[in-house]
């Protein structure tokens, strides 16, 4: 994912003039300073010169914008708002042996916009600290019911999923 902090912005149709708007400083890559750990897996310097779709490792707090079919899990209920509502998806994924491949010629621009409410719930109140509590106590329903080690290595045979940048 790609972000920008210009209101208006003429959107790249392709991945060469998204590059180009890179290489201007209009565009750039999603929360680099402040959550590099949810999109650090996508390896950004592979996708800049990647011509074919290449697997990426899952991380935990990994939250790519993906694309999947209908019939597989949502996001868990429990996260609604501001707060690990794609990380629990993407992490129910995995555990189900899932495994993230990088189409190099998709890509997304997230667009400025005011703060929400819940993102001020978040950073301004006990709300993040209960909601890590409930993050905690998903992660072992997860372990229950996939497994010991769901989140480590991958599982035979893998399932795909297409990760859009």
């Amino acid at each position: 994912a790609f972000e920008t902090t210009r209101y208006k912005l003429s959107f790249p149709n392709d991945k060469a003039q998204l590059l180009k708007l890179i290489r201007l400083k209009m565009v750039s890559q999603f929360c680099v300073g402040c959550a590099h750990k949810t999109h650090a897996p996508t390896n950004y310097r592979t996708w800049f010169k990647a011509k074919y779709p290449y697997k990426i490792q899952w991380a935990f707090h990994f939250e790519p914008y993906v694309v999947v079919r209908s019939d597989v899990v949502r996001y868990d209920q429990r996260f609604v708002g501001y707060g690990y509502n794609k990380v629990s998806q993407i992490t129910e994924l995995k555990a189900q042996g899932y495994e993230f491949v990088v189409i190099p010629q998709g890509f997304i621009i997230h667009s400025p916009h005011a703060p929400t409410m819940d993102k001020g719930i978040w950073e301004y109140t006990s709300f993040k600290h209960c909601l890590e509590s409930v993050w905690k106590g998903f992660l072992s329903e997860l372990v229950h019911k996939y497994g010991v080690n769901c989140l480590k290595e991958n599982k035979d045979p893998p399932k795909f999923i297409t990760v859009r940048i």
